[in-house]
């Protein structure tokens, strides 16, 4: 993972600047209402794991394939969208948080229909079937001298091949934009003091150092991050318009 925030693909980054809007929290908590999930999310997988596995598996997984098709987003994204429904963060394996191949066995799920999904997210694709027979090293043979003709037929269908730059402090940048959701009389009782600010970047701020210790965040950083950051998406696919303490 670029740490730095080079110019790579990340489907993590799509559902942040998902996450930075107001509006898009407040969907996602409605969904976890429906479906028993914590508010803010589950603290961890293990406080996941105590609850059903209906509820770990079977309900969230189609609503978050529904969340993809309201906010325009692509099946790259559907599994940091299963993690931040689940757990509010966006600490996804970075093994698989980008993942744009999709394997369909026949033999172990007649339901998973990866075409009609794709179909209805409106997501540009190529699709092959792999023989009996087949090996390693010829697949990926064939693939790779195939590749020229793989991107022009997804950049035909209207695929985005662009890259976009990833941002760093996610999850700090996510608590300040909630932290702006309270009002000024729960941020003071975050905090525990009596000192009263004239702003409240001012008063975020200072929460963010005392109470979640990152020491860097200033008014102006606050503010910075208080604007909802540009979607990397075409707007005509737009269907409608834990814990969080710094690790030492």
């Amino acid at each position: 993972m670029n740490k730095k925030g080079g110019p790579v693909i990340r489907s993590v980054e799509a559902i942040y600047k998902c996450a930075m809007d107001r509006k898009f929290r407040n969907r996602i908590r409605e969904e976890r209402l429906k479906l028993g999930i914590p508010r803010n999310g589950y603290g961890d997988e293990k406080e996941e794991m105590e609850q059903p596995v209906y509820m770990r598996s079977g309900l969230v997984l189609p609503t978050a394939i529904n969340l993809l098709e309201e906010f325009g987003l692509t099946p790259a994204c559907y599994v940091p969208m299963v993690h931040y429904l689940q757990f509010g963060n966006f600490n996804v394996d970075p093994e698989i948080e980008n993942e744009t191949l999709i394997i369909e066995y026949p033999d172990k799920s007649k339901k998973l229909r990866v075409r009609e999904s794709l179909r209805k997210l409106k997501q540009p694709f190529v699709g092959f079937y792999i023989l009996d027979g087949s090996n390693a090293n010829s697949i990926v043979k064939y693939v790779r001298s195939h590749w020229p003709d793989i991107k022009q037929s997804i950049a035909a269908q209207g695929g985005d091949t662009s890259r976009i730059k990833t941002s760093p402090e996610k999850m700090r940048n996510h608590l300040i934009s909630l932290l702006l959701e309270k009002n000024r009389e729960d941020l003071y009782d975050m905090l525990g003091s009596s000192q009263k600010f004239a702003y409240k970047e001012s008063l975020v701020a200072e929460v963010m150092r005392s109470v979640f210790d990152y020491q860097e965040v200033t008014p102006a950083i606050v503010k910075k991050y208080s604007a909802v950051p540009k979607r990397h998406i075409p707007t005509d696919k737009l269907k409608t318009k834990g814990k969080y303490r710094k690790k030492k």
